[in-house]
């Protein structure tokens, strides 16, 4: 297996116990992503709310 950690990241994990930030998404889906939810509130012609707002993986497939 390659790996993954740089030095510098491996450092603070062992310094604070976790590595941030980790890149999940490129700016691209990031982008596609945020117009899909932006699209979703227009529709329904108000902002994202709870529960949506901390689930809202739940709203796309």
């Amino acid at each position: 297996m390659p790996k993954l950690l740089s030095e510098a990241q491996e450092e603070g994990y062992g310094r604070d116990g976790y590595v941030s930030p980790i890149d999940v998404l490129t700016s691209d889906e990031v982008k596609v992503f945020r117009q899909e939810l932006e699209d979703w509130e227009n529709q329904r012609g108000q902002a994202i709310d709870f529960p949506e707002k901390s689930k809202s993986y739940l709203l796309f497939n």
